[in-house]
């Protein structure tokens, strides 16, 4: 089974920018829960769009990737 690239465009954009102010923020955050939870979620963030496969979105069959045609 291959795991097509389902994340593209501003989708892609929105998630490495979010991804990255989140582990940003979660190094400012120097104890507690806090910071391994915007650390954890920055990542994901970050790797879902640095890869551009989302887990979520092939499980709910959406896709935001732009698709071309071959000739």
């Amino acid at each position: 089974m291959k795991f097509e690239k389902n994340v593209g465009g501003i989708d892609r954009l929105a998630r490495l920018i979010s991804g990255s102010l989140l582990v940003i923020i979660g190094a400012l955050i120097t104890n507690g829960l806090a910071f391994y939870f915007f650390i954890a979620a920055g990542i994901v963030l970050l790797m879902t769009g640095i890869f551009q496969r989302c887990g979520l979105y092939y499980i709910i069959g959406k896709n935001t990737c732009e698709i071309k045609e071959k000739k």
